[in-house]
């Protein structure tokens, strides 16, 4: 899973406090927030592939952004605590 697909995955839970740290849920509801625009997973069979290949390049800028944060690290790495309440570490 991407630091995006997690975050995307996260988002809901990083409204309540199933995501304790109050600065881990600030920054998945903001990698959310500033990457809703990218296609990623399904969506993707529903776009053109020309826009596909800008918004790739939009995708690994923002991966390359975000992957270095140890929050998001949190939350895509498996075992992960935050991962193991949504079954994203299966």
């Amino acid at each position: 899973m991407t630091v995006l697909e997690g975050a995307r995955a996260l988002v809901s839970l990083a409204h309540t406090d199933a995501v304790p740290d109050p600065e881990d849920r600030t920054l998945i509801i903001a990698v959310e927030s500033e990457t809703d625009d990218l296609a990623l997973g399904e969506v993707r069979k529903l776009w053109a592939a020309d826009a596909l290949k800008e918004k790739d390049v939009e995708i690994a800028s923002a991966e390359t952004l975000y992957i270095g944060n140890a929050s998001c690290r949190l939350a895509t790495e498996s075992p992960s605590p935050i991962a193991a309440q949504t079954n994203l570490s299966e």
